[in-house]
């Protein structure tokens, strides 16, 4: 876990695709900062499920955005 090798990180999980959850993720961090790294990186498999890295490439960042914004 991340936490064992820098113990000043928490992970707060989430889903790019469920906006509440990233509603409640960032209400949780109150961050002053988000950097989305997120994506389907493997060309293959994005390829064969293009409506799911739409989504979490396009409307995930939607959410997020829109997660923040509220």
């Amino acid at each position: 876990m991340i936490e064992k090798t820098m113990p000043f990180v928490k992970l707060i999980e989430g889903d790019l695709t469920d906006k509440s959850s990233l509603v409640r993720a960032i209400k949780t961090a109150k961050p002053d900062e988000v950097y989305n790294l997120a994506a389907i990186s493997h060309v293959g498999y994005s390829f064969k499920n293009p409506v799911l890295t739409a989504e979490v490439t396009g409307k995930g960042v939607l959410n997020m955005l829109e997660a923040i914004r509220l």
